[in-house]
């Protein structure tokens, strides 16, 4: 079984630039506690916001300093058992999927 067999291709995302409001008001709307963040103008996956970033961090206000930027990625051809491996080993419950010019195209999430 491959990622592009499960992933979500309607991600809900913020972008950079962008606030803590900005995200706080996507991720309650939407019900999430995990966004993945885009550039402005792009689709180009540059980090990915938690709720416990947020928590962590209580006087910083732009999601760029916000976000972790070390991202693991999948593709949507990769053998979805390897991709929730990474998931396992790395205590992780979503894994961003990008293109190859890294653009966001769609997440799997573990539940």
């Amino acid at each position: 079984m491959k990622v592009k067999d499960v992933a979500s291709t309607d991600v809900i995302h913020v972008t950079v630039p962008g606030s803590r409001e900005d995200a706080l008001r996507i991720m309650k709307k939407e019900d999430v506690s995990v966004v993945p963040v885009i550039k402005n103008d792009t689709n180009k996956l540059v980090g990915i916001l938690t709720r416990s970033d947020m928590i962590t961090n209580p006087d910083e206000e732009q999601i760029a300093m916000l976000m972790t930027r070390d991202l693991i990625t999948a593709k949507m051809d990769d053998d979805l058992k390897t991709v929730a491996e990474k998931m396992v080993e790395n205590n992780i419950r979503r894994i961003p999927v990008v293109d190859d010019e890294d653009e966001l195209v769609g997440i799997v999430t573990s539940f």
